[in-house]
């Protein structure tokens, strides 16, 4: 029995405790894979997502018009081509295309690698608490196994990071990322119809602010005029 009355661990309850704390760091790394595999697959999701605009009925409305407008012009070209060259020719087509739009490719690859970097150091950041819980978790259970001073003392030296090691720091968000958020992504995953009530709100604050300065125009002008 120790001074405190507590008796002293043995070395295979001790052992107990380090296999279960190296599981705990096998899982938490097994956790910080999946997360980073996941922000990876969302942010592909985010940059190579393309629009054509027929989500739009206005824009639909635009484009089936133009079909339409189209549909002599097309019908004569084809009738001129199968005209002119053989039967065995495939033929040449005339229509109305959409290009699709998005995040521009010179910015995708500057988003993915800044990204990508981001990503990492986050997942650096969640292995090395996990280390560092477990650390403090072995050293509790080791003094459990003396009462010898001396050896606590060591043990609370060994569970403090060293002082060469900086202080872990969540990292801050990527610039790219951010300036991506900020130029083509306003959510996470954007949408036509968050845009559009955007631009209606900018356009009732802007109406908002113009009518509060006609009125402080008028409060302010002189009797008569």
């Amino acid at each position: 029995m120790s001074a405190t009355g507590r008796k002293p661990w043995r070395a295979s309850e001790l052992n107990l405790v380090k296999g279960a704390s190296k599981q705990r760091q096998a899982e938490d790394k097994l956790r910080a894979d999946a997360w980073q595999k996941n922000r990876e697959a969302e942010l592909e999701a985010v940059v190579n997502r393309t629009y054509d605009g027929m989500d739009i009925p206005e824009i639909r409305a635009v484009v089936e018009a133009a079909s339409k407008a189209m549909a002599p012009f097309i019908a004569e070209f084809d009738r001129l081509f199968a005209e002119h060259y053989p039967a065995e020719f495939a033929r040449a087509k005339l229509g109305i295309t959409i290009t699709p739009g998005g995040i521009p490719e010179d910015m995708r690859k500057q988003v993915r690698r800044d990204a990508a970097q981001h990503i990492a150091a986050r997942k650096a950041f969640m292995v090395a608490n996990s280390s560092t819980f477990v650390t403090e978790t072995m050293t509790e259970a080791t003094k459990r196994t003396t009462d010898n001073p001396e050896v606590h003392e060591i043990l609370d030296r060994l569970a403090v990071p060293n002082r060469a090691t900086p202080t872990l720091e969540p990292p801050g968000p990527s610039p790219a990322t951010t300036a991506a958020h900020r130029r083509c992504c306003r959510t996470r995953d954007p949408s036509p119809r968050h845009w559009r009530h955007r631009r209606k709100s900018q356009k009732n604050e802007r109406g908002s602010a113009a009518r509060r300065h006609d009125r402080a125009a008028a409060a302010g002008a002189e009797p008569g005029q």
